[in-house]
């Protein structure tokens, strides 16, 4: 590897990494906590959006390694603001779940929300949180 390609390569690295703590301070990011059945504990943090009486997140591929620990356990809890809620997750998978929480995903975040589906390339997996 000749020494431009490396630079490149640590360039191209550290201007992900930095876009990706950019976008998430650019909105509210809250922690999500599903507990392990049979496997591991999972926190992860992910952005909220309401619809009242719901409170919507979303796994940005179906693959996130948080999202079996959910559909095995629907009871979460959601650390928002320093507050911690639990809720009952409901995986929602139809085309009209999709769009409708993207529109609201799109609202909300907006630019940061664009910015980080060309940066994820992402297939959303959206998630209903109902309050207990």
């Amino acid at each position: 590897m000749t020494r431009r390609t490396f630079v490149l390569v640590i360039l191209a690295v550290a201007l992900y990494f930095g876009g990706r703590s950019f976008l998430n301070a650019m909105g509210e990011v809250a922690t999500l906590y599903a507990p392990g059945v049979g496997i591991d504990d999972h926190y992860t943090r992910v952005w909220v959006v309401e619809e009242r009486p719901y409170v919507w997140i979303r796994a940005e591929k179906p693959t996130r390694s948080w999202l079996p620990a959910v559909r095995a356990n629907p009871n979460v809890t959601l650390t928002r603001h320093g507050q911690r809620a639990v809720y009952h997750a409901t995986v929602r998978e139809d085309s009209q779940s999709i769009a409708f929480t993207n529109a609201l995903f799109r609202r909300k975040y907006g630019l940061a929300d664009e910015v980080r589906e060309i940066l994820e390339q992402r297939q959303p997996v959206p998630i209903r949180l109902e309050p207990r």
